[in-house]
């Protein structure tokens, strides 16, 4: 029966479901051959599906974003993949990674010893106070036993990992069969750490992980030239330093914006984990080497490209090079200028009559006259080396109904960096 003769059937009796799996590999060679003419074949058939007269659904399939597709197009290409891609309703589908935890652990249903049991809860406490996770104490405890031979960190990470990388349970389960969670379960001599984890995503997603598709192509980049840095420059207890900076780079792509990945946590970590002793020692040598850096802002350590610049070095180079700021009063009021003006309570419930107050930022006590509606002045003086005795003699002679407040330590209290 021709197309057509169907359609018109169907206009009254029914509903033509389109459905294409795999949908991606449709947009990678529309992005790789002649992307403007195969777009506009998308956007036919999207057009025709969504007139009003045919009860079409078109459904598809992807494992990524629509725009992750349209890498290498040029400028004027992509805005007509833009347009084609809103002739598309996107619904997104992306289990939470605590329900594929739950699955793996059912399915994985782990039995570690008494003496393990130590360790996984050790690991589990790391999670809670360093916030590596948005997940809570009591799901973690629930499932990490079962999840072993994994702990939960790396299993957190792994699960992550594919929902970005592969197709969530798929690839979740294809790893709970793997050779090599096979082989680490026979074994039975240690857990997979993160460390462990990123071996296998760099052995089984190597192509994607060095395609700028990955959403983490930097960080992935960032491991390897790290992990070079460090066998150049290091001498000794170099495979204890490639594990570290594996952990590091893991935990800074899939664990939570609040993780503390500090020395404490990282200590711990490898010593309860990895079997590493006095990593402390390690982490140390990697900094020095500025291998890796720490950043206090967020009380974490991270990988660090390098530089032949002293940083450390330059920072007080640049110290003896900018000049003071004398004139503290007057850099400040071009930012707090207008202060608003505040009332004196205690005389206004008392007397009826508002008592407004206006501030004023000054290198030396200024005379000052209230005028309209100001009854007097806050005069704030930022100045360290001003003589508290002249100040005084001031204030003594001030007929005004002025306040003068002199601060001594502005270096403390202002930080012009």
């Amino acid at each position: 029966m021709p197309f057509t003769n169907y359609m018109n059937r169907l206009r009254k009796n029914g509903l033509l479901v389109l459905a294409i799996d795999e949908f991606g590999k449709y947009l990678e060679y529309a992005a790789k051959h002649d992307a403007e003419k195969e777009l506009y074949f998308i956007q036919q058939l999207a057009e025709f599906c969504n007139h009003p007269d045919r009860n079409i659904l078109l459904l598809t399939t992807l494992h990524q974003n629509f725009d992750a597709y349209s890498f290498g197009l040029t400028d004027r290409q992509r805005n007509e993949w833009t347009k084609v891609k809103g002739r598309l309703k996107e619904i997104t589908f992306n289990e939470p990674i605590e329900q594929l935890l739950s699955l793996a652990a059912s399915f994985n249903n782990g039995n570690p010893d008494k003496e393990t049991q130590k360790q996984l809860l050790k690991i589990n406490n790391l999670v809670t106070e360093y916030k590596l996770f948005r997940t809570n104490k009591e799901f973690i405890n629930a499932f990490s036993f079962k999840l072993y031979p994994i702990d939960f960190i790396s299993g957190y990470c792994l699960t992550s990992a594919l929902q970005r990388y592969g197709q969530n349970e798929r690839s979740l389960f294809t790893f709970l069969e793997s050779r090599e969670y096979k082989q680490l379960r026979e074994r039975k001599t240690d857990y997979a750490s993160v460390a462990w984890l990123h071996d296998y995503l760099w052995s089984n997603f190597y192509s994607f992980l060095h395609s700028k598709n990955n959403p983490h192509f930097n960080s992935w980049s960032d491991i390897e030239y790290c992990i070079e840095r460090a066998e150049a420059l290091l001498t000794e207890r170099i495979e204890d330093a490639v594990v570290v900076l594996k952990i590091i780079g893991i935990l800074n792509t899939f664990g939570s914006k609040g993780a503390r990945v500090n020395k404490d946590f990282l200590t711990t970590y490898l010593e309860t984990a990895c079997g590493i002793s006095k990593p402390e020692k390690v982490i140390d040598k990697l900094a020095s080497h500025k291998i890796i850096i720490y950043a206090k802002y967020n009380d974490s350590f991270h990988l660090f490209k390098g530089t032949n610049i002293d940083i450390d070095q330059a920072l007080l180079d640049a110290e003896d090079k900018v000049d003071e700021i004398i004139d503290v009063a007057s850099y400040l009021n071009k930012h707090f200028g207008n202060l608003p003006i505040i009332t004196a309570k205690e005389v206004t419930y008392r007397t009826g009559t508002p008592r407004n107050f206006a501030f004023v930022v000054s290198e030396s006590p200024k005379k000052l006259k209230a005028e309209g509606e100001i009854d007097g002045y806050v005069n704030l003086i930022i100045n360290e080396k001003l003589d508290v005795s002249i100040l005084t003699e001031h204030s003594r002679k001030d007929t005004e109904a002025n306040v003068y407040g002199h601060f001594k330590n502005s270096k403390d209290k202002i930080n012009f960096t």
